[in-house]
């Protein structure tokens, strides 16, 4: 499965579009300007004597086909080109623009900030930014502010619960803040600790002793993968991932995540 550009996507889309009705003659300048092979007559132009119909959509199939070889900088400019010489506005239209990549807060405690710090890593490859204030936040940085500003924005949130969590004053407010949001939160449980107050309601995931960072990580990524409300900021960042992964081994293991999936985007996978 090849991965493709979620802007360069967008600028093909929106380039096929706006030019589908210009003038052949004036396609043919700017495909003949760009080094691009220009149009004949029949694949622009509907002939009605020899029932020869051209659509809108085969308009836009040929341009595409043409358009595809330029990269996102060329098609940029193109599109600047283009649009200041016709007359049509060639703005990308942010509807279109897939889900950003998704962010999770961790609430926890000092003592687990070195396991966190090995999660958030792990997600880190899956283009998945799990927030830890310890790492994130940085230096002469109003760290409330920024706790503040991430708890506002998260797509999700995961309590690594261990005992003494709930004699931590700002712990306890993150929590009632995620829960506030009413955004997916996700409870790890740690040795003998035991959820309280209204997150206590929901089942937690114990935390076998045996279990290293990178098997918490997956968990938390099958966990994710199954909430609804993020389905598309997941599916951007296991998206991107791909995108990004180094050796077929690496790709075939995020691929798992998204194998079933049917909501990915043209903007975010292609077969």
């Amino acid at each position: 499965m090849a991965l493709l550009d979620r802007e360069r996507i967008l600028l093909l889309k929106t380039l096929s579009t706006n030019l589908a009705d210009a003038s052949l003659p004036d396609v043919n300048m700017f495909l003949a300007e760009a080094g691009l092979t220009t149009l004949r007559e029949e694949q622009w132009t509907s002939d009605e004597w020899n029932h020869h119909e051209v659509t809108d959509a085969d308009r836009r199939e040929i341009l595409i086909q043409r358009l595809r070889s330029l990269s996102v900088a060329e098609l940029s400019q193109f599109a600047e080109v283009t649009g200041s010489v016709l007359s049509i506005a060639m703005d990308l239209d942010p509807s279109e623009a897939p889900a950003e990549p998704l962010r999770v807060f961790a609430s926890h405690r000092d003592g687990q900030k070195a396991h966190v710090h090995e999660i958030a890593e792990f997600l880190r490859l899956l283009h998945i930014t799990l927030f830890v204030a310890h790492d994130d936040i940085n230096p002469g940085e109003e760290w409330v502010d920024r706790i503040e500003k991430e708890l506002r924005t998260t797509h999700a949130g995961v309590i690594f619960l261990v005992p003494g969590f709930e004699s931590s004053t700002f712990c306890d407010q993150e929590v009632g803040w995620m829960r506030g949001r009413s955004i997916p939160l996700h409870t790890l449980k740690y040795q003998t600790a035991s959820p309280y107050g209204f997150f206590g309601r929901r089942q937690a995931q114990h935390v076998p002793d045996e279990w290293k960072a990178s098997d918490v990580a997956t968990n938390l990524v099958t966990w994710l993968s199954l909430q609804s409300e993020i389905a598309e900021s997941f599916a951007t960042s296991l998206a991107l991932s791909l995108q990004s992964a180094t050796s077929f081994d690496a790709a075939n293991k995020r691929f798992g995540f998204i194998e079933h999936r049917r909501d990915l985007t043209a903007a975010q996978t292609a077969a």
